[in-house]
């Protein structure tokens, strides 16, 4: 079983580094490694460092953005099973190995897709239990992650999810962009979403949940498959941005996947509700980030006033 991993990378040529040295200590290395560059990365110490065991392929793109890039290195992969990680991860050494063991068990393909596990330490403060009571209440947050709400909200399964008695493999209903894989076969009917421009957030999410509604137990965790996602600050979207595209491409994602149910409408309206809500609760004890979250959001909510009543098309803003 041929394996490939995929990296869409923009100007973080430190965290690629790191990464691809987690790569290379793997127990298990892939068959190849696929660097799509969206930035100016230096190729040459790209090729110095990779393990020589695994081939690489470069491609430089120009401002494809995360969905296109993802589609462009799919297209170029060879593998039976295809890893998909962001550039600022670094896998525990027994990753691969263990997510590859699942597709070799499972004899007549009904797994699509299996993701790992972050464990990084979350950094939880101390109004946390408060905020998390006020994002369910407001269908923001599962109580049970690896769900999607029907107000198109989710969250990942993280290592405070796990048990000793949690099973090898949990069934999911998405992934986490950041550690994921597929069966290759998979993408003769699915793609990244090519209206997710830029950064785009959620394309992880859409993908994997328009996969689960096609094959109902498709995707799993394999609870032990680990790494560390770093979050690195470089490329990433102004605070403001993201919550602007949060809600903008929160909107797009419930109109594309989620079942047009009137129940569902409401507690999509809810949501948007109660991430207007909670911001201004916060403000309480001003400070500029908390500004921008909110300022971010009201900008996204007057684009959807516009795409809802003024007919403007949203793929202008994704």
């Amino acid at each position: 079983m041929k394996s490939s991993v995929i990296i869409c990378t923009k100007d973080r040529e430190k965290d690629l580094i790191n990464c691809i040295n987690s790569i290379n200590k793997q127990t298990f290395l892939p068959n190849e490694l696929i660097i799509v560059d969206d930035g100016n990365l230096n190729k040459s110490k790209i090729k110095i460092i990779i393990n020589k065991k695994i081939k690489l392929k470069y491609i430089k793109t120009n401002r494809a953005g995360t969905s296109v890039a993802r589609n462009i290195g799919v297209k170029n992969a060879s593998g039976d099973i295809i890893f998909f990680f962001d550039d600022d991860v670094i896998l525990y050494k027994n990753y691969i190995k263990y997510i590859l063991e699942e597709y070799k068990k499972d004899k007549f393909n009904l797994i699509k897709g299996i993701g790992g596990i972050s464990v990084k330490e979350k950094y939880r403060r101390n109004y946390q239990n408060f905020l998390d009571f006020l994002n369910r209440l407001f269908f923001v947050l599962p109580k049970k992650s690896g769900v999607v709400l029907p107000s198109g909200f989710w969250r990942a399964v993280c290592k405070e999810d796990l048990t000793t008695k949690s099973p090898n493999l949990i069934k999911v209903e998405a992934f986490s962009g950041c550690s994921m894989s597929f069966r290759k076969e998979i993408f003769k009917k699915f793609l990244f979403d090519k209206n997710l421009t830029g950064y785009a957030l959620g394309e992880d999410l859409d993908i994997s949940y328009r996969i689960f509604k096609e094959y109902l137990r498709g995707l799993y965790i394999r609870s032990n498959a680990k790494l560390i996602h770093k979050k690195s600050k470089k490329s990433r979207l102004h605070i403001k941005d993201t919550n602007f595209k949060l809600i903008i491409n929160k909107f797009y994602f419930f109109k594309k996947n989620i079942d047009k149910t009137f129940k569902n409408y409401l507690i999509y309206l809810w949501s948007l509700f109660g991430l207007i809500f909670i911001d201004l609760i916060f403000l309480i004890r001003p400070k500029k980030v908390k500004i921008k979250k909110l300022i971010g959001k009201l900008q996204g909510l007057f684009v959807l006033f516009k795409v809802i009543f003024l007919k403007q098309n949203i793929n202008k803003y994704l």
